[in-house]
């Protein structure tokens, strides 16, 4: 996860300067409006601690795992040792962790699982942790997206518009398509998910360019999906 460590340093600012990275927040904070007060809550790919630091404030106890070092010393330093709050940095492909041990209302795993080469192993994973009744957020690359065919054309000629500054996030040597494994459809999404006893509950699409943001919430605009599931009380997935 070299590329994750490079960027942890400066991954906050990101998010305070993105407004794409703002509105995921707040669509994963909203959703969590809905649920009790005080909650056994995990952010699995937690970064820098956006996310965490949001969720500390508003009282409930956080596990962050993250499998980049850099990351997790960015949220070490940055909450020092708050009680409310634990990490854990991964280092094994299967997901493994001390994490596996505890049970959670609630869990955020948000630009996470493209990355990965195992999803439907993160999913089931997952899924043996939360609680019945608990939840799921995910937010993946929405492969319906007809932007985002555009975006992979744009990488695989990227010597072709590496002069474009628009298109920078695309073309350096080092982006994030680069190391991106998967997209989804919601239907592909649910499928796997429905597999470990986790219910589609409320979805969204959002991310386009500026001048097509208001159709952004439609399937073949939206750039990302978020996907809020439901545990079901008689899942029995195990990890």
């Amino acid at each position: 996860m070299s590329y994750f460590d490079k960027m942890s340093a400066t991954w906050s600012d990101r998010y305070r300067r993105n407004g794409h990275f703002r509105k995921r927040l707040a669509t994963a904070l909203s959703w969590l409006e809905a649920d009790s007060s005080q909650l056994q809550l995990l952010d699995f790919g937690c970064g820098s601690g956006v996310l965490i630091g949001e969720l500390l404030a508003l009282g409930h106890n956080v596990y962050g795992v993250d499998s980049s070092a850099g990351m997790i010393e960015q949220s070490k330093q940055r909450f020092k040792q708050n009680p409310l709050l634990s990490l854990e940095l991964l280092t094994s492909d299967d997901f493994s962790g001390e994490y596996l041990r505890r049970t959670f209302d609630g869990i955020f795993c948000l630009g996470v699982i493209e990355y990965v080469d195992n999803a439907e192993l993160l999913v089931k994973r997952l899924a043996s942790v939360i609680k019945p009744n608990g939840f799921l957020v995910m937010s993946v690359p929405n492969q319906a997206s007809l932007l985002r065919r555009v975006e992979r054309f744009i990488y695989n000629q990227r010597q072709t518009f590496r002069y474009i500054p628009r298109f920078k996030h695309l073309t350096d040597k080092e982006n994030y398509l680069q190391f991106q494994k998967h997209q989804f459809t919601r239907n592909s999404l649910n499928q796997l998910s429905e597999t470990f006893g986790l219910v589609p509950r409320k979805y969204s699409y959002q991310v386009a360019p500026l001048l097509m943001n208001s159709l952004a919430g439609q399937a073949a605009i939206g750039m990302t999906l978020f996907v809020k599931y439901r545990k079901t009380e008689e899942s029995g997935a195990s990890g």
